[in-house]
């Protein structure tokens, strides 16, 4: 029969009764043996390895605690679980020799820059890269390890609440490119408006989870493909401004910043709430320039000591968004023209009213191209006008891809849209090339006319 703890006490405190509750005594271990020897010779414990016991057991229970406090703290920091890298939007695809081009490897940088979102979660950051059609573009999303992606929310990715990496290989979402200058570097500046906080904001027929409030009209849904709340749309408002950019001012809620520019890209992101009313009340509504228009930015600031004083009206309408005006960034270099001259490019215009299929009528204008497109600062542009458009507005097409000397270029007019009214449709097929990092470009040359009678 094992002694009960009081028999052991009292005889422990008979045999040392100086020292009563001391472990320590060696004494004292030597009669714990005896004790314990008598009364139950299978349970003699030395008292050393008991007390290595009494220390070892509690550290069990506190693992587990400690194991919990960490997930908990962990829980509390919004840990980010990962998904499925993003792919390319539905119904998207790249072509070397068609639209931008295809990415062109290694020139894929993640930039060292990373703007709070306003009501929290992973920052927001940006990276750039080529095409091999000689664009640029801006990519922005969420930031988590280092990494650029997009949430599960606001309708992206069956709302799976999940981090999703934009794969390097992957051109969604590119919310801006340009051509290139002839230092392969980007100038662009980027107002985008009901931004979802997720990050990936598709619409249209490449939709995946462009969202907007429930309140917003029919026309603000047009393209959108979920609803969210209004607390989750954003307003971006990015770009570079190259490498003699210093800092930009902003003004927020009456309160004026300045703040310096990132890297030699002279790169800056600025990320707001949206509000209910505002110019781009629609998904993924904005604009683009040479300089940031239709935003909080109200003044560049250069290494040079200049400094541009944006206006508040917008671009559009005419009115130049820089005082001085500035056609062309500062330290951005023009990249070398082909010097084609009207006479290379000029072409005999074949031109043929036919029955449309869904009813009406439609134009074919084709002719033979004289010269090769190669990149995506040159195309085709054929503009025309039918006898109820206002003076001031033309319809357009334009060539979006590499074509050889000697192909045939077909546009169909017409045949989408709109049909076409009665009476003459005038129109004409230029060549358009561009060395601004915009679309204000120069007249360009001209390749032909043609004016169709239509029923």
């Amino acid at each position: 029969m094992r002694p009960r703890t009081d028999d052991l006490v009292a005889r422990l405190a008979a045999a040392d009764p100086a020292r009563q509750l001391s472990v320590d005594n060696p004494a004292r271990e030597e009669l714990w043996r005896r004790i314990l020897a008598e009364e139950s010779p299978r349970t003699v414990v030395p008292a050393r390895a008991w007390r290595r016991r009494v220390r070892v057991r509690p550290l069990v229970l506190v693992v587990p605690l400690l194991l919990a406090l960490t997930a908990g703290a962990l829980a509390a920091g919004g840990v980010i679980r990962l998904g499925a890298p993003a792919g390319q939007p539905p119904g998207y695809s790249n072509s070397a020799r068609s639209g931008l081009g295809e990415l062109t490897r290694g020139t894929v940088r993640l930039l060292p820059i990373s703007t709070p979102d306003p009501v929290g979660g992973p920052a927001w950051g940006m990276r750039v890269f080529s095409t091999t059609r000689g664009a640029g573009c801006i990519q922005v999303g969420r930031l988590v390890d280092g990494k650029l992606g997009a949430l599960g929310q606001d309708g992206a990715f069956h709302d799976d609440g999940l981090f999703h990496e934009l794969r390097t290989s992957t051109f969604a979402p590119f919310y801006n490119c340009t051509t290139l200058d002839a230092n392969h570097r980007i100038f662009t500046n980027v107002a985008v408006g009901d931004e979802p906080a997720s990050g990936w904001g598709f619409v249209g027929r490449y939709a995946h989870g462009g969202c907007v409030p429930a309140t917003s009209s029919p026309a603000e849904r047009a393209g959108a493909t979920a609803i969210c709340p209004q607390g989750d749309e954003r307003n971006l408002y990015y770009g570079l401004l190259g490498p003699d950019a210093s800092s930009i001012t902003y003004v927020i809620s009456g309160q004026s910043r300045t703040v310096p520019t990132v890297g030699p890209e002279g790169a800056y992101l600025i990320v707001t709430k949206a509000a209910p009313k505002q110019l781009f009340d629609f998904a993924d509504g904005g604009t683009s320039d040479v300089v940031p228009v239709d935003g909080p930015i109200t003044a560049l600031h250069y290494r040079n000591g200049a400094t541009c004083h944006l206006t508040s009206r917008s671009w559009i309408g005419g009115a130049d968004a820089c005082t001085p005006t500035l056609k062309v960034p500062v330290g951005y270099v023009p990249p070398k023209r082909s010097a084609y001259t009207s006479a290379q490019v000029a072409a005999p215009l074949r031109v043929r009213l036919l029955h449309a299929t869904r009813g009406g009528y439609e134009i074919a204008v084709s002719f033979t191209s004289r010269v090769a497109i190669a990149h995506a600062r040159s195309k085709y542009l054929v503009e025309w006008r039918q006898p109820n458009m206002p003076l001031q507005v033309n319809a357009y097409h334009f060539t979006d891809g590499d074509i050889a000397a000697g192909q045939t270029v077909s546009v169909s007019i017409g045949g989408l849209g709109p049909p076409l009214t009665a009476g003459v449709t005038r129109g004409t097929v230029t060549f358009k090339e561009t060395n601004l990092p915009s679309e204000e470009e120069e007249p360009g040359l001209l390749v032909g006319r043609f004016a169709v009678r239509v029923p």
